[in-house]
């Protein structure tokens, strides 16, 4: 959730980062991804019992992280580094459910674990659904 101006501003410039790497990896597709992301993430944080309600960022951004991670793993010839950014960010995620708190020390904001993973499962979800649609495409 936003706790302040400053969480709110550090959130918003990794949006718009975020954003800018991913139309020029996969030009068309960010509106779609920020639709699935922000009607997943309502729907099922607030089915879980200790969220009433959810307005960060946070979970839109793993989902634009993950989809990116996808993209780059698919198409780069350095797999080695890709797969070190991959293994980096699921051991983060991890960390963070398993301790209850984000991997970034002195955050002045509480942080959502359940928001991070959400965010990703849905960045998932929406590059193996889109990869499946570009070999059916390619197929016919």
């Amino acid at each position: 959730m936003h706790k302040g101006t400053e969480h709110f501003v550090v959130n918003f410039i990794a949006l718009i980062l975020l954003a800018i790497g991913l139309d020029r990896l996969m030009p068309g597709h960010l509106v779609k991804i920020i639709s699935l992301s922000s009607i997943g993430l309502g729907i099922i944080l607030l089915l879980l019992p200790k969220v009433t309600y959810y307005c960060g960022l946070s979970g839109l951004l793993n989902t634009l992280l993950v989809v990116i991670l996808m993209r780059l793993w698919r198409t780069s010839s350095s797999k080695i580094f890709i797969n070190l950014l991959v293994l980096g960010y699921t051991s983060k995620l991890l960390y963070e459910m398993l301790g209850g708190h984000s991997v970034i020390g002195g955050l002045h904001w509480e942080t959502l674990p359940e928001a991070h993973v959400t965010g990703a499962v849905l960045g998932l979800i929406y590059s193996l659904v889109n990869q499946w649609k570009a070999t059916q495409e390619y197929s016919c």
